[in-house]
Protein backbone atom coordinates (compact mmCIF):
# COMPACT_ATOMS: atom_id res chain seq x y z
CA UNK A 1 0.00 0.00 0.00
CA UNK A 2 1.18 3.49 -0.83
CA UNK A 3 -0.12 6.42 1.20
CA UNK A 4 0.19 10.23 1.03
CA UNK A 5 -1.64 13.46 1.87
CA UNK A 6 -2.78 15.69 -0.98
CA UNK A 7 -2.64 19.51 -0.73
CA UNK A 8 -6.39 19.62 0.04
CA UNK A 9 -6.00 17.49 3.19
CA UNK A 10 -7.24 14.21 1.71
CA UNK A 11 -5.43 11.13 2.97
CA UNK A 12 -4.90 8.91 -0.08
CA UNK A 13 -4.16 5.20 -0.32
CA UNK A 14 -3.21 3.16 -3.37
CA UNK A 15 -3.70 -0.59 -3.08
CA UNK A 16 -2.32 -2.99 -5.66
CA UNK A 17 -3.49 -6.56 -6.20
CA UNK A 18 -0.65 -8.04 -4.17
CA UNK A 19 -2.22 -6.50 -1.05
CA UNK A 20 -5.65 -8.01 -1.57
CA UNK A 21 -6.56 -10.91 0.65
CA UNK A 22 -7.84 -14.16 -0.75
CA UNK A 23 -10.80 -14.08 1.63
CA UNK A 24 -13.83 -15.94 0.39
CA UNK A 25 -16.37 -13.19 -0.20
CA UNK A 26 -19.68 -14.45 -1.56
CA UNK A 27 -21.20 -13.60 -4.94
CA UNK A 28 -24.97 -13.53 -4.26
CA UNK A 29 -25.83 -11.32 -7.23
CA UNK A 30 -24.12 -13.35 -9.94
CA UNK A 31 -21.65 -10.59 -10.80
CA UNK A 32 -19.11 -10.98 -13.58
CA UNK A 33 -15.68 -12.19 -12.44
CA UNK A 34 -14.24 -8.72 -13.08
CA UNK A 35 -16.95 -6.94 -11.05
CA UNK A 36 -16.72 -9.54 -8.28
CA UNK A 37 -12.93 -9.03 -8.08
CA UNK A 38 -13.41 -5.23 -7.90
CA UNK A 39 -15.98 -5.57 -5.12
CA UNK A 40 -13.71 -7.96 -3.21
CA UNK A 41 -10.82 -5.48 -3.42
CA UNK A 42 -13.01 -2.68 -2.11
CA UNK A 43 -14.34 -4.87 0.70
CA UNK A 44 -10.79 -5.89 1.61
CA UNK A 45 -9.68 -2.25 1.84
CA UNK A 46 -12.72 -1.31 3.94
CA UNK A 47 -12.30 -4.37 6.20
CA UNK A 48 -8.59 -3.60 6.65
CA UNK A 49 -9.17 0.03 7.59
CA UNK A 50 -12.61 -0.04 9.22
CA UNK A 51 -13.50 -3.59 10.31
CA UNK A 52 -16.32 -2.42 12.60
CA UNK A 53 -18.06 -0.22 10.01
CA UNK A 54 -20.40 -0.98 7.15
CA UNK A 55 -19.76 0.35 3.67
CA UNK A 56 -23.03 1.81 2.39
CA UNK A 57 -24.12 3.88 -0.62
CA UNK A 58 -26.54 6.78 -0.69
CA UNK A 59 -29.40 7.13 -3.20
CA UNK A 60 -26.97 8.45 -5.84
CA UNK A 61 -24.47 5.62 -5.32
CA UNK A 62 -21.91 7.66 -3.35
CA UNK A 63 -20.15 5.48 -0.75
CA UNK A 64 -20.06 6.24 2.95
CA UNK A 65 -19.14 4.47 6.16
CA UNK A 66 -21.80 3.59 8.72
CA UNK A 67 -21.64 4.85 11.32
CA UNK A 68 -20.15 7.93 9.70
CA UNK A 69 -16.83 8.98 11.14
CA UNK A 70 -15.04 10.30 8.06
CA UNK A 71 -15.82 11.15 4.45
CA UNK A 72 -14.57 8.54 1.97
CA UNK A 73 -14.48 7.89 -1.74
CA UNK A 74 -12.78 5.28 -3.89
CA UNK A 75 -12.09 4.34 -7.47
CA UNK A 76 -10.80 1.17 -9.07
CA UNK A 77 -9.28 0.07 -12.34
CA UNK A 78 -7.71 -3.22 -13.33
CA UNK A 79 -5.73 -4.36 -10.27
CA UNK A 80 -5.76 -1.02 -8.40
CA UNK A 81 -7.93 0.54 -5.71
CA UNK A 82 -7.53 4.25 -5.00
CA UNK A 83 -9.09 5.20 -1.64
CA UNK A 84 -9.43 8.71 -0.16
CA UNK A 85 -10.51 10.02 3.26
CA UNK A 86 -11.20 13.45 4.69
CA UNK A 87 -12.22 14.09 8.30
CA UNK A 88 -15.28 16.23 7.59
CA UNK A 89 -15.78 17.35 3.98
CA UNK A 90 -17.12 15.36 0.99
CA UNK A 91 -14.44 14.29 -1.46
CA UNK A 92 -14.06 12.63 -4.84
CA UNK A 93 -11.22 10.48 -6.13
CA UNK A 94 -10.58 8.78 -9.45
CA UNK A 95 -7.95 6.55 -11.01
CA UNK A 96 -7.57 5.99 -14.75
CA UNK A 97 -5.18 4.21 -17.10
CA UNK A 98 -4.36 5.90 -20.38
CA UNK A 99 -6.58 4.25 -23.00
CA UNK A 100 -6.67 5.05 -26.74
CA UNK A 101 -10.49 4.98 -26.87
CA UNK A 102 -10.64 8.23 -24.88
CA UNK A 103 -9.70 10.04 -28.11
CA UNK A 104 -12.96 8.79 -29.64
CA UNK A 105 -15.15 10.40 -26.98
CA UNK A 106 -13.24 13.57 -25.99
CA UNK A 107 -15.83 15.81 -27.69
CA UNK A 108 -18.40 14.67 -25.11
CA UNK A 109 -16.44 15.95 -22.10
CA UNK A 110 -13.80 18.48 -23.23
CA UNK A 111 -14.90 22.09 -23.77
CA UNK A 112 -13.22 24.89 -25.73
CA UNK A 113 -11.48 26.34 -22.65
CA UNK A 114 -9.74 23.00 -22.10
CA UNK A 115 -9.04 22.40 -25.80
CA UNK A 116 -7.12 25.68 -25.85
CA UNK A 117 -4.76 24.18 -23.21
CA UNK A 118 -4.01 20.79 -24.82
CA UNK A 119 -3.58 18.97 -28.11
CA UNK A 120 -6.79 17.03 -28.82
CA UNK A 121 -4.81 13.88 -29.69
CA UNK A 122 -2.79 13.92 -26.43
CA UNK A 123 -4.13 10.82 -24.67
CA UNK A 124 -2.36 11.65 -21.42
CA UNK A 125 -3.99 15.09 -21.16
CA UNK A 126 -7.41 13.78 -22.24
CA UNK A 127 -7.16 11.15 -19.51
CA UNK A 128 -6.17 13.84 -17.01
CA UNK A 129 -9.21 15.95 -17.94
CA UNK A 130 -11.56 12.96 -17.74
CA UNK A 131 -10.18 11.86 -14.37
CA UNK A 132 -10.34 15.38 -12.88
CA UNK A 133 -13.96 15.76 -13.97
CA UNK A 134 -14.84 12.30 -12.68
CA UNK A 135 -13.38 13.18 -9.26
CA UNK A 136 -15.41 16.42 -9.19
CA UNK A 137 -18.58 14.55 -10.18
CA UNK A 138 -18.00 12.03 -7.38
CA UNK A 139 -17.37 14.80 -4.83
CA UNK A 140 -20.59 16.54 -5.90
CA UNK A 141 -22.36 13.27 -5.20
CA UNK A 142 -25.52 13.68 -7.28
CA UNK A 143 -26.57 12.82 -10.81
CA UNK A 144 -27.01 14.70 -14.07
CA UNK A 145 -23.73 16.57 -14.50
CA UNK A 146 -22.73 17.59 -18.02
CA UNK A 147 -18.94 17.15 -17.97
CA UNK A 148 -18.49 19.48 -20.92
CA UNK A 149 -20.75 22.33 -19.76
CA UNK A 150 -20.92 22.08 -15.96
CA UNK A 151 -17.20 21.55 -15.24
CA UNK A 152 -14.49 23.82 -16.63
CA UNK A 153 -10.80 23.15 -15.96
CA UNK A 154 -7.97 25.70 -15.91
CA UNK A 155 -4.18 25.30 -15.59
CA UNK A 156 -4.29 21.69 -16.74
CA UNK A 157 -0.49 21.53 -17.06
CA UNK A 158 1.67 18.57 -18.02
CA UNK A 159 3.55 17.84 -14.78
CA UNK A 160 3.61 14.44 -13.07
CA UNK A 161 1.96 15.96 -10.01
CA UNK A 162 -0.04 19.14 -10.33
CA UNK A 163 -3.14 20.98 -9.22
CA UNK A 164 -5.89 21.93 -11.66
CA UNK A 165 -8.20 24.83 -10.91
CA UNK A 166 -11.82 24.04 -11.71
CA UNK A 167 -15.17 25.78 -11.86
CA UNK A 168 -18.36 23.81 -11.26
CA UNK A 169 -21.45 25.49 -12.76
CA UNK A 170 -24.24 22.97 -12.17
CA UNK A 171 -25.83 24.79 -9.25
CA UNK A 172 -23.97 27.81 -7.92
CA UNK A 173 -20.53 28.65 -9.26
CA UNK A 174 -18.10 26.68 -7.11
CA UNK A 175 -14.31 26.94 -7.41
CA UNK A 176 -12.32 23.78 -6.71
CA UNK A 177 -8.75 22.49 -6.86
CA UNK A 178 -8.10 19.01 -8.21
CA UNK A 179 -4.84 17.34 -7.22
CA UNK A 180 -3.35 15.08 -9.94
CA UNK A 181 -0.61 12.49 -9.59
CA UNK A 182 0.77 10.29 -12.38
CA UNK A 183 2.41 6.94 -11.70
CA UNK A 184 3.60 5.04 -14.77
CA UNK A 185 0.65 4.96 -17.19
CA UNK A 186 -2.17 5.84 -14.80
CA UNK A 187 -3.36 9.00 -13.09
CA UNK A 188 -4.99 9.59 -9.72
CA UNK A 189 -7.08 12.69 -9.02
CA UNK A 190 -8.63 13.95 -5.80
CA UNK A 191 -10.80 16.92 -4.83
CA UNK A 192 -12.47 18.31 -1.72
CA UNK A 193 -16.03 19.58 -2.28
CA UNK A 194 -15.36 23.05 -0.91
CA UNK A 195 -18.43 25.26 -1.36
CA UNK A 196 -16.89 28.07 0.73
CA UNK A 197 -15.29 30.21 -2.01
Amino acid sequence: MENWLDPNGIELFLYRDSFVSKQNYTNPNGLSNRRLAENQRIRFVKDSKYPNYKLEKDKFGKPFLFPRNTEINYSHTKNLIFWGEHPNTPIGVDIEYIRPKIADIYSKFVNTVELDQIQKDDLKMLTKIWSAKEAIFKAYGAKEVDFKKDIILFDIGNNASSTIRAKFNKTDEIHLEVFCKWIDDFIMTSVVWNTQN
